[in-house]
């Protein structure tokens, strides 16, 4: 975010303030509630947080520029009220205990000018909403309120003996060295752009499509940050699809114990730096049946 954005964000702060009385705070399901109810009802989930929403209101984030299509795209997820879709929002509204210091002063500091805009755009007459930290459920969190091992086989259970499709960014590599997706009955990828991924929506969603229709997938699975979002409502009248960005650098994390954010060999970690070696297992080369420029 530039410092024009970051201007027009602080000057936004009266009108946050004035819609967060007029509107009420959104419903939001915790994270273990979220992934039990995706378990029972096999919904496909489209997950917004802080890049999403700033992309909503036309500021660009660092590997997506701003667009006005993607911007009305994403308003129209948000207002989405097809059952088979479950819309995820952070669980940021009502406590900021569970996060580690920086990050929870980074939230204050953001809902300070946002918090009334997500209850507007989130307005949704009763609908209820999933968590979209499903996928970020380790680094962020104070170390007692960090998920473990039972949540982590919990997650597991989504994709557990399901034929995969993975559509991610070309440095995501998901799953790649670690065995988070060990219990999948077979994994195909199609890899896309890892910046700016939604200028090549069209491209990404027809090979999505097309792969959908002549594979034999049980599951899709997307991590291409906001162009996931978009993704994974457009196809989940064909397939059950997961936006589940993140959820393989967080399990890399919680396998090392990490003490927070770190850098992951061979794997892009958007927090951390955009530089990654380039070295793939023969394993991960071997599912790669597209690559979309």
């Amino acid at each position: 975010m530039n410092f024009i954005h970051k201007f027009k964000f602080m000057l936004s702060a009266p009108a946050s303030r004035r819609l967060s009385q007029k509107f009420p705070m959104p419903e939001i399901m915790d994270d273990e509630t979220t992934l039990g109810y995706i378990l029972k009802n096999g919904c496909s989930v489209c997950r917004f947080g802080d890049g999403e929403f700033n992309l909503m209101r036309g500021v660009g984030i660092k590997f997506q520029d701003a667009d006005k299509e993607l911007s009305s795209r994403l308003s129209g997820v948000a207002a989405n009220r097809d059952q088979n879709v479950l819309v995820c929002i952070p669980d940021v509204f009502r406590t900021l205990d569970f996060y580690m210091p920086d990050d929870k002063k980074w939230w204050e500091n953001y809902l300070r000018c946002t918090r009334g805009f997500w209850y507007r755009d989130f307005y949704a007459g009763g609908s209820r909403y999933g968590d979209t930290n499903i996928s970020r459920f380790y680094a962020e969190r104070i170390p007692s309120m960090r998920r473990g091992a039972e949540y982590v086989e919990k997650l597991k259970q989504l994709w557990n003996g399901k034929r995969l499709l993975i559509v991610e960014g070309e440095k995501s590599r998901m799953g790649m060295g670690n065995d988070l997706f060990a219990g999948a009955a077979s994994i195909k990828r199609l890899l896309c752009p890892s910046k700016n991924a939604f200028f090549a929506y069209d491209k990404i969603l027809a090979a999505t499509q097309r792969e959908v229709e002549t594979g034999n997938y049980d599951l899709m699975i997307c991590a291409l940050g906001p162009t996931a979002t978009v993704l994974c409502y457009d196809m989940s009248k064909s397939i059950q699809a997961l936006d589940l960005g993140h959820v393989d650098i967080e399990y890399e994390w919680f396998l090392a114990k990490a003490e927070g954010q770190q850098a992951v060999s061979n794997k892009a970690v958007t927090e951390v730096t955009d530089v990654c070696g380039n070295d793939v297992t023969e394993q991960y080369g071997s599912q790669i049946i597209g690559v979309i420029n």
